[in-house]
This record gives structure tokens, C-alpha cells and sequence, in this order.
């Protein structure tokens, strides 16, 4: 039986809002690369994965950006995507012949949104070839500045968008937006730099008292709600949060006593970190929805396993993204929170129960398939618990800010 995984990285305007995802997918049992029925086997798998998945599952509303190979130009296989929902990378496959041309010239005529990776386009051997095109795709990696301005120079000439793809630094994020960039993508976006020393702003220090307050040991229900109280913004969606269908009270909650008593502690402190974390307004929205995503997954890979209690490693997955959120060392960070020990270490070492979940979490994020895995659990099970995370960040995203 084939398995398949499936996850994605955000591609930025430079106002930084979420543009569309490239979907990364990695299946296994398929044909040895290069031998001759490999690339129909991985063209049928796609188009089965995601049909079966579903889109919207993955990237809601955004752009799928998805890569093909000639079995899809070549009408090998049907596209199963409507023209609106995706962009389609064409695979570099060897020369460009006048089949592949046709194949790309028939999906233009369509009006689907086609992507080049134009470190594989040369104007000599391709002629003709860029007028197809929508997006043109510029590796920023190790190539030095100037080839990145003449190759620029060189696409400028087309009506083409431009996306930058590996990023890895500021200092290629701020040369990017120079140029005249209008997409960005690469792990810089994601994980912004972290600083040593960095005097953090009034309002991240404020979070961070919060979050010292809810995890000392010997803070009271009673005191909660007294702080809870001075907050009005933070308990209505506290309240917000709870009466959502993804939490499943049943009757409504209407009041911050009765919320407090129907959590208990424990899943009181996770959604209100959560809360929290929300209310880093000077960052990028996405390292919120990073933050959500991986707190949900955590807490259902951990429920597959039986492992409890549950809350923890959703707050694990939550305060894992909390040095890109504070622009700080998150050893720094720690030594500040009165967290568990058994917290701290899955944060800062990935050790423990909390920590081996948690790091399958963050390979699978990033692509890193060979990482990903869980005892007793199978792959449609992770692949599941991350689908799921999505959909549970959406809707709660869509709660609280309504």
C-alpha cells in the first residue's frame, strides 16, 4: 500500500500576508527513481493523494502551488484541479521538445497559473518558452548577488512575477524586496532571526509576565479569574474560544467561573498561552498559525498514543515557536517560566515523551520525512493529526477574530 505524505510552506507577499503553499509530498513504496514506470506511478499517486485528501484541507482558500511532471503535460493523466485553486510548477525533465511545449502551451490556453523555476531556463534553447509563464521562480541559496540581478535583469524583460525562493537571512529577505521581488518563500519567513540581548518591547515583556503567572505552581483558579478580569479583550475570547464547535462543550458558556470550573487548570493554562501567544500583535500573523498548528497536533498525536495529560503536549507545541515569537534564545526565555521540568526539556533538548512527539511534529513541518514517525502509530495517522491541526487553527483563528 502506497503512503503519503503531504505538508506545506508559505509563499509571502512582501507586506509578508500568506500568498499561497507549495505542498511538499513525500510517498513511499513507489518504483526506484529512474526506472520505467516511476514517473507514472508518482504522477497516479498525486493526483489520488490529493483528491482524496483535499485541497482546501490543506491550504483553505490560498494557492496550492503544486509541482508536475510531462505525464500531466502530455495528458497522460487529468488534472483534477479546478484553474482557480492551483499553480502548477512544471518539473525540469531533461531538453524542452515541441511535445512538453505543446503540453504547457494547452495549460496556458486554459488559463491555469503556471510557475517556471528559471534557473532552468535558458533563452537559447528555449525560445518562445517564457510567454507561457505566470510566476518565474529565482533561487536566492548560494548564488552570489549579481547573478541573482542579471538573472532578474534577464526576467524582467517577460511579464512574469517574480518569487525568491530559499531565504535564509534577512540580509536576502531586505536584497530580494530591493529588486522588486513580489513573492517570497525560504525558512528565514518562518524562523526570523533570533537575538541574544535584544531589549524586547514593552508588550512582549507584559506576555511573558502573563505566561510566569499562569505556570507558577501555586497559582490559584481564584487568581486567574481575578487576572482574567483585568483583561476584557482576553476573556471574551476565552469564552469565544470554549463555545466553539471544535471544543465541544454543548451547552454555552457564558462566564469566565463557569469556564474556569468546566477546563480545570491544566487545559485553562494551554488556552490561555494560547491566547497569549495570539496577542504578539508586532509579528507575523503565520508564526501564530505555526504555533496553533503545532500545540493541536502535538495534543492529537499524543491522544493516538494515550499518552496524558494531553495539555501538555499541546502547550509544548505552542511554546515552541516562543524565541521566534520573542525574538529571543529560548534557553533565555526558560529560565524566566516557572514551566515543568519535563516542559523545559522537551523544549529545549526535544527529550522526553513530550519531546519525541514534539520534534515528529516540527520534522514533519519542514519536510524532514525521514524523521517523522511515532511508535505504534501509522503514517495516515500523523498525516491525519496534521490535516486536523489545520482545520482546528482555521476555525479557531476564525472564532476569536470574528
Amino acid at each position: 500500500m502506497v503512503s503519503v505524505y503531504v505538508t506545506r510552506q508559505p509563499i509571502y507577499t512582501a507586506s509578508l500576508d500568506v500568498y499561497g503553499y507549495e505542498l511538499l509530498c513525500r510517498i513511499n513504496d513507489l518504483p526506484e527513481a529512474g526506472s520505467e514506470n516511476a514517473g507514472e506511478a508518482t504522477s497516479t499517486v498525486i493526483i489520488n493523494a490529493f483528491l482524496e485528501i483535499g485541497l482546501k484541507r490543506i491550504v483553505n482558500e490560498k494557492l496550492a502551488f503544486i509541482k508536475i511532471d510531462r505525464n500531466f503535460l502530455l495528458g497522460k493523466h487529468p488534472l483534477p484541479f479546478l484553474k482557480d485553486n492551483v499553480a502548477l510548477e512544471i518539473l525540469p525533465q531533461g531538453a524542452i521538445d515541441q511535445e512538453t511545449l505543446n503540453g504547457i502551451s494547452e495549460l496556458s490556453k486554459k488559463h491555469y497559473t503556471l510557475v517556471l523555476d528559471s534557473n532552468e531556463f535558458t533563452q537559447t534553447t528555449a525560445p518562445g518558452y517564457l510567454k507561457h509563464f505566470q510566476i518565474a521562480k529565482v533561487c536566492i541559496g548560494a548564488n552570489n548577488q549579481l547573478n541573482i540581478k542579471r538573472h532578474v535583469w534577464d526576467l524582467r524583460r517577460h511579464p512574469v512575477k517574480l518569487l525568491a525562493y530559499k531565504i535564509e537571512s534577512r540580509e536576502d529577505f531586505d536584497f530580494c524586496k530591493q529588486l522588486g521581488f513580489d513573492y517570497f518563500q525560504g525558512s528565514f519567513l518562518s524562523r526570523p532571526n533570533v537575538i541574544k540581548g535584544r531589549r524586547l518591547p514593552a508588550r512582549r515583556i507584559a506576555i511573558l509576565e502573563l505566561l510566569s503567572r499562569l505556570y507558577d505552581p501555586d497559582v490559584t483558579i481564584k487568581e486567574l479569574e481575578d487576572l482574567l478580569k483585568q483583561d476584557v479583550s482576553m476573556s471574551y475570547k476565552l469564552l469565544r474560544m470554549i463555545n466553539s464547535a471544535y471544543y465541544g462543550v454543548g451547552n454555552e458558556v457564558d462566564s469566565i467561573r463557569q469556564a474556569l470550573v468546566l477546563l480545570g487548570l491544566n487545559q485553562l493554562r494551554a488556552w490561555l498561552c494560547l491566547l497569549s501567544l495570539m496577542a504578539v500583535d508586532d509579528q507575523p500573523s503565520t508564526l501564530t498559525t505555526t504555533a496553533m498548528i503545532r500545540g493541536k497536533m502535538c495534543e492529537l498525536l499524543a491522544h493516538a498514543m494515550r499518552e496524558k495529560p494531553e495539555e501538555r503536549y499541546f502547550t509544548a507545541g505552542l511554546l515552541s515557536m516562543l524565541d521566534v515569537l520573542m525574538e529571543q534564545p529560548m534557553e533565555d526565555i526558560l529560565a524566566d517560566l516557572p514551566l515543568i521540568e519535563e516542559l523545559k526539556e522537551a523544549l529545549l533538548n526535544k527529550s522526553g515523551s513530550i519531546g519525541q512527539v514534539l520534534n515528529c511534529v516540527l520534522a514533519y513541518e519542514n519536510g524532514q520525512w525521514d524523521q517523522v514517525g511515532l511508535p505504534g502509530l501509522r503514517q495516515a495517522q500523523i498525516r491525519e493529526a496534521y490535516l486536523q491541526s489545520i482545520a482546528w487553527t482555521v476555525e479557531i483563528s476564525r472564532k476569536i477574530n470574528m
